[in-house]
């Protein structure tokens, strides 16, 4: 075996490619992390694609291991490794009074809510809604805020991340919480570390996969803050200098 294959959703904070051509992100750094403790001398080849071809790389082989959720599609092709935790789905749109506060899935009867994860189509939240299927998640509130939808449904990790990137907050939004969803390591059972597997499981029950997951995905929220307050600090001065 040459190298291990993980093919990641590409979507900040989960995982991406910096300027450099570098994966990033908290499935990126967690996958170093556990191949690093199990099988240290073989290199990470790491595939970025949209959740249905991660699907497909994993049903047919040409992946290893991937990071999800607990899918129908993908468990015909592979197997849990380990257990990441639950991940909360929030519907998050803007203020409709002086102040944020939370609402109620009445108030989205009739409602266009924007959506990256086509699955949620079916759930009972949103089934008196117009849904809009969007491929780009971390743009959801940029949609929302230019008007063209009245509220996003995501995990919240997703949208505390989108936030920070525009210089918000949580807590500058209407928010209604609705189900936890639980993410998982997938082997997919063609790989040739599928009769391993169980090492795998223990090797990520050692490290902490799930406690290390959850960490890398709050830093990679703050760094976005602090991108952003930096970003805004540059522009600033910029102006000082030109008005000078």
């Amino acid at each position: 075996m040459q190298s291990i294959r993980v093919a990641v959703v590409q979507s900040a904070p989960w995982g991406w490619t910096d300027a450099s051509g570098t994966p990033r992100g908290s499935i990126v750094e967690g996958a170093r992390r556990l191949v690093s403790h199990v099988a240290p001398d073989l290199p990470i080849k790491f595939i970025l694609a949209p959740l249905e071809r991660v699907t497909h790389l994993m049903t047919t082989g040409e992946a290893d291991l991937s990071y999800s959720l607990n899918d129908p599609r993908l468990s015909e092709g592979a197997v849990k490794v380990a257990n990441l935790g639950d991940f909360h789905m929030e519907v998050w749109r803007l203020p409709s009074q002086s102040e944020p506060q939370p609402f109620t899935i009445e108030e989205l009867r009739g409602a266009k809510v924007g959506i990256a994860i086509k699955a949620l189509q079916q759930t009972n939240v949103l089934e008196h809604s117009q849904v809009v299927a969007l491929s780009r998640p971390n743009r959801l509130l940029q949609i929302m805020m230019a008007g063209r939808i009245d509220a996003v449904m995501e995990f919240d990790v997703l949208l505390n991340y989108s936030a920070a990137q525009i210089g918000l907050q949580r807590r500058d939004f209407d928010i209604l919480q609705t189900q936890a969803l639980t993410a998982f390591i997938w082997m997919s059972k063609k790989s040739p570390l599928i009769d391993a597997r169980q090492l795998w499981a223990e090797a990520a029950a050692a490290i902490g996969a799930d406690q290390h997951f959850q960490e890398s995905t709050r830093k990679s929220n703050y760094r976005a803050r602090q991108q952003y307050a930096a970003t805004q600090t540059s522009h600033k001065l910029g102006s000082a200098l030109i008005e000078n």
